[in-house]
């Protein structure tokens, strides 16, 4: 049984907190999320991320702890099942998360979360958020993300690849 708390809950009950905080100051909302954050770090040891990190195992665990807490759908529009925050709070999650020893935490949410759901929020079609946006926050659905070229590796300002409308 997991002790933490699913992001919406905590969005719900604070509706005087949803203001940012003058200055820096860390708000009410931002303090759960930290907690959340590292409650959900704590169930995923060192032995974890190795195993991860050396192809032994994927890191389904992880990922559904995300869904159940309500990260993936942290920049999701509650329309389709989120919890309609924005990326300053999805910055937040991530890192804290891997401030608590996630390593690669911030790679699988900003690919799936910011990526893909960011990306179908605002530009993709009433059916494509419908069929793909719940799944994601569900932990049903995953993206990816390729980028690579032969003469260009990662550098994306190097690719050579375009796309070109044609009437």
């Amino acid at each position: 049984v997991r002790t933490f708390m699913r992001l919406g809950a905590l969005w719900d009950c604070m509706s005087s907190t949803r203001s940012r905080a003058p200055g820096f100051a860390e708000s009410e909302t931002q303090r759960l999320i930290r907690e959340t954050a590292r409650d959900v770090a704590s169930e995923f040891d060192d032995e974890y991320w190795i195993a991860v990190s050396d192809d032994e195992r994927t890191a389904d665990e992880f990922w559904q702890a995300c869904a159940d807490a309500g990260f993936l759908g942290a920049t999701v529009p509650e329309e389709y099942g989120g919890e309609g925050m924005g990326i300053s709070e999805l910055a937040t999650i991530v890192e804290e998360l891997t401030a608590n020893g996630c390593m690669g935490a911030g790679m699988l949410i900003v690919v799936n979360v910011v990526f893909g759901a960011v990306t179908l929020t605002n530009h993709g079609t009433d059916e494509q958020k419908a069929e793909l946006l719940e799944p994601l926050v569900d932990g049903d659905c995953r993206f990816c993300m390729a980028l690579t070229e032969p003469n260009a590796g990662h550098n994306a300002p190097n690719l050579d690849t375009f796309a070109e409308e044609k009437a």
